[in-house]
């Protein structure tokens, strides 16, 4: 291995060490609920809540893949969605981005459905600089799309921030700062969610 990848993978693992130290949202929320809600799989419900995801993204948002291609958030109706809101400047959105990477692996792994895992990155528009960034952090499983403006967001007070949708595409979680996403109690939650009827 060359001096370069070594003194990469050195880094990305020190950076992730902080992270975990430093878990406290970039903006907004506290060390002391960060660290309560990383176990705690049933957050209770906050009446502020976006209500859907139209209401955090606006209407006329469409994913758009790094190969060009388009989706919209209703495509993915009768699935349960987490989305992660983070940014590249941001120190602490790689300890989350890597959660969710993991996450979706694992639900890839146990062939789970009904259940997508979605990253959208708030403010740098470059998608090559989006996809170097997961490249740095050896997240391999979330798809890379086109950020998201952050003039066009609502009910986002800082990042890292998560919420979940429900299979009407329903807001029905907000998970601010870190979160083990990829604990199997979280896992379990979500695979519970996914065989509810509507």
């Amino acid at each position: 291995m060359s001096l370069s990848k070594k003194l990469r993978k050195y880094t990305t693992f020190l950076i992730l060490a902080i992270g975990l130290i430093n878990i406290v949202p970039c903006e907004g929320g506290s060390l002391k609920n960060s660290i309560e809600n990383q176990n705690d799989e049933d957050i209770s419900d906050d009446k502020e809540l976006p209500k859907n995801f139209d209401d955090i993204v606006g209407k006329d948002f469409v994913f758009t893949e790094k190969n060009g291609k388009n989706f919209s958030f209703k495509k993915l109706k009768d699935k349960i969605v987490l989305v992660g809101f983070s940014a590249t400047w941001c120190p602490n959105c790689p300890v989350v981005l890597k959660s969710l990477d993991t996450l979706k692996k694992k639900i890839k792994k146990a062939n789970i459905e009904n259940i997508e895992i979605l990253a959208l990155n708030i403010g740098s528009d470059n998608i090559d600089e989006i996809k170097e960034h997961y490249k740095n952090y050896d997240i391999n499983e979330l798809s890379v799309y086109k950020s998201v403006s952050s003039s066009s967001i609502n009910g986002i007070e800082g990042v890292p921030i998560c919420f979940l949708f429900d299979k009407k595409g329903k807001t029905i979680k907000k998970y601010l700062g870190w979160h083990d996403f990829a604990h199997n109690n979280f896992i379990k939650f979500l695979n519970e969610l996914s065989k509810k009827a509507d």
